[in-house]
């Protein structure tokens, strides 16, 4: 078995994280108390073991935004969850869709988020018939997605910025039928660093065998040497996405780990390609040290997504969107993210966001979220 550690503190140095099972949709916090390691194989099964269906993702479910304008989300853009219908309707062509499902909405344009999931449900559906599916060049008995749980994600970009015509929006389309959920784009914070260290505090050269230095907190605070000798392979043949600010593809420490061929950029509800990843902010590239310290085999992937508004640096819900859909299409094992959302008046962080959880939900890997950065357990209040 080839296994990767997955402590606490990889996702953004808080003192827990948040982690969300494909396969039922529950979101779990382990405090670092508690969890010394995580491993899984290259492919994970999707069943929890323990877990009954009932507590199953319900990717059928309607869901209604309860958004205000307290909320933090984009005044531009909407996002959209279709049913199944309407999704497998469209499913060797997006091209249609637009034509009439949205009327109604003064919009710039429509894109769908989901796209590259999309080819691959096709493509999967295609080989069903040929009786045989293919995976990273052999033959398998599972399919890459669940293709029965795909749903089609959309992205209406608005001519005008206004959030009060995004509100206006969701109450007109979440009467149609064919929607699951429409609901705004939402805005979320970098988790930041509770230190103030810089970048090479969590790249540099270290051997994990060796007793560990008062500037390696997150690896003494989770336990990661007790880790390392329960675990096999180091994250050997396992691929980390870190869903951040980018990763620095020049930094020597984590050159060796780099894949440079997933490496995506993902602004503007967009994607592009790079080839030598970059950070914006060192938040993602120390985010990246953390997991190479705590698995120095496994291969690492830049999923930049943020952007800058009001000069602060944020996420967007589409973009995050984006980036997981580009981890299920492309086999990432393990997805990493460092961010929430928070009320704009009261400055609490609860956290609704229905879109991003059907593309978590049908990412087959293990996805990892902050729990907070606040020094204490938040267990009674999940994210």
């Amino acid at each position: 078995m080839r296994g990767i550690l997955c402590i606490g503190l990889v996702i953004c140095f808080t003192v827990g994280c948040l982690l969300i099972t494909p396969a039922t949709g529950e979101m779990q916090i382990w405090s670092t108390s508690t969890v010394l390691a995580y491993e899984t194989t290259v492919r994970p099964e999707r069943e929890c073991v323990g877990r009954d269906q009932e507590s199953r993702f319900d990717f059928d479910a309607r869901m209604y935004s309860e958004a205000t304008l307290e909320d933090n989300f984009c005044g531009s853009s909407l996002l959209v969850v279709l049913n199944r219908e309407t999704t497998f309707n469209h499913l060797s062509s997006f091209d249609t869709l637009r034509q009439n499902r949205f009327s109604g909405v003064n919009a710039y344009s429509i894109s769908e988020l989901t796209s590259l999931t999309r080819e691959v449900v096709y493509l999967q559906r295609v080989e069903r018939r040929m009786h045989s599916f293919r995976y990273a060049g052999g033959i398998q008995d599972e399919p890459i997605v669940e293709d029965e749980d795909f749903r089609s994600i959309v992205r209406i970009t608005l001519n005008i910025d206004c959030r009060e015509n995004v509100l206006r929006y969701i109450r007109l389309l979440k009467r149609r039928e064919y929607i699951l959920y429409v609901g705004p784009n939402f805005i979320h914070e970098i988790v930041e660093d509770v230190s103030d260290r810089n970048v090479d505090d969590c790249t540099i050269e270290t051997n994990i065998f060796e007793p560990l230095s008062k500037i390696d907190w997150n690896m003494l605070r989770t336990n990661a040497p007790q880790a390392h000798r329960i675990a096999t392979g180091l994250g050997g043949g396992v691929t980390v996405g870190i869903i951040d600010t980018g990763i620095d593809g020049t930094h020597p420490s984590l050159i060796p780990n780099l894949n440079n061929h997933l490496h995506r950029v993902f602004q503007g509800g967009r994607m592009s390609s790079i080839s030598v990843p970059n950070d914006s902010g060192n938040h993602g590239t120390r985010t990246a040290g953390v997991v190479r310290k705590v698995a120095p085999n496994a291969n690492l992937v830049s999923l930049r997504v943020d952007e800058v508004r009001d000069g602060n640096i944020v996420f967007f819900s589409d973009n995050v969107i984006l980036a997981v859909n580009h981890a299920t299409a492309n086999g990432i094992d393990i997805l990493n993210y460092s961010a929430r959302a928070r009320c704009r008046v009261t400055n609490t962080a609860p956290f609704n966001d229905p879109a991003l959880a059907h593309a978590i939900n049908l990412f087959p890997g293990l996805f990892v979220a902050g729990a907070g950065n606040d020094n204490r357990s938040n267990d009674t209040t999940p994210f």
